[in-house]
């Protein structure tokens, strides 16, 4: 057993013929019980194979080696991150020095700009979907709340992800496209760095209310770098926003 999720559980798995190991998703059909659930899990699977089998190959998003299902379940086959992710990594350390934050952000970067060229929204960038290897790759993993756009001009409305994450487009029920995923960047980078989510409070609206205000504290001992850096990722007005580009 490798996590357990609210539909599912992760399995670490040998294959028999050649001895390689992976990560076995194994989704509980009993428990997609919306057709928003069947569409979300189709979604994962046609974005993950698409990745894997076009030739969009990148070295920091997991691969999907293989699929298929039964009547209970259905199973993912993706590559293995044995040294767990970086919620672990953050719960072991607390935050993360700036030289490590700085190296496993460029990697995050890398990927985000990745899935842009190939008109990818992730929509649920977050320390537990961020996935390490034993020689210190970061991959993106979890597609679950992801969406391929049909160009680069196209938005979305859906409001999904992890509230300490949430840009404030999707928050606030607005018209959407990358810079969702910049945001959540931003909110990472900060954890990384300072040990907590920027706008973490005890109440979920609370938490919503500061992202709309651009409610966080920097603490003084974030290089002035990385402050300014945070600063321009975690602007509320898109239009004043970097661009993964640009960052």
């Amino acid at each position: 057993m490798l996590g357990k999720g609210s539909q599912g559980n992760v399995y670490e798995v040998k294959n028999r013929k050649d001895g390689h190991q992976y990560a076995l998703k194994v989704i509980d059909k009993s428990f997609l019980k919306r057709k928003q659930e069947i569409k979300r899990l189709k979604s994962e699977v046609t974005i993950q194979k698409y990745l894997s089998e076009t030739g969009a190959t990148c070295e920091n998003i997991i691969q999907l080696k293989h699929h298929f299902e039964d009547e209970n379940n259905v199973y993912m086959m993706l590559e293995i991150c044995s040294a767990g992710d970086l919620s672990g990594l953050l719960k072991k350390k607390g935050k993360l020095a700036e030289s490590e934050a700085k190296r496993i952000f460029k990697q995050l970067v890398r990927a985000t700009k990745f899935l842009k060229k190939h008109l990818i929204l992730h929509r649920d960038l977050k320390p537990g979907n961020i996935f390490i290897t034993t020689n210190d790759t970061v991959k993106i993993g979890d597609f679950g709340c992801s969406a391929k756009l049909k160009n680069m001009h196209e938005r979305r409305k859906s409001q999904l992800g992890t509230p300490n994450y949430l840009s404030p487009e999707i928050n606030n029920a607005e018209e959407y496209s990358y810079s969702c995923d910049v945001w959540s960047l931003g909110c990472i980078l900060y954890i990384m760095l300072v040990g907590k989510p920027p706008f973490e409070s005890r109440y979920v609206k609370q938490t919503y209310r500061r992202i709309m205000n651009e409610d966080y504290v920097m603490p003084k001992f974030v290089s002035e770098e990385a402050q300014d850096l945070l600063k321009n990722i975690l602007k509320k007005n898109v239009d004043e926003r970097l661009t993964i580009e640009q960052i």
